[in-house]
């Protein structure tokens, strides 16, 4: 998926350390993301995160680097809720409007959620 600045696309194994830098070892972020902080790369677990299917990466187009996450949570009752986390260092730049829209446009049309 693409927006006008963003790839949302699957998380790989060589976004370990953005993903480390940007969403797990982030305190602002964590401040609103429930996510487990890390002190260090070496011991952050990120076995977890690549191929998963509800979990996406957010990416710039200009540099094709993790900036942030965003996933979707499959609910009973044909809904679902999604979730986001951007590095403090991406805030107030409009990425979170621009993923969001995208995202849900995603799971609206062509996942059918």
């Amino acid at each position: 998926m693409k927006t006008e600045r963003l790839i949302i696309d699957q998380i790989k194994e060589t976004d370990k350390e953005d993903y480390f830098i940007n969403i797990s070892h982030d305190k602002k972020v964590l401040e609103t993301f429930i996510c487990r902080y890390a002190d260090s790369l070496e011991e952050f677990d990120f076995s977890s995160y690549p191929g998963r299917q509800d979990l996406f990466a957010i990416r710039l187009k200009e540099t094709g680097r993790l900036i942030g996450i965003i996933l979707f949570f499959d609910e009973i009752d044909d809904s679902c809720e999604i979730g986001y986390g951007i590095g403090s260092g991406f805030w107030n730049q409009g990425y979170a409007t621009e993923v969001a829209s995208r995202f849900l446009e995603y799971l609206f049309c062509e996942r059918g959620r």
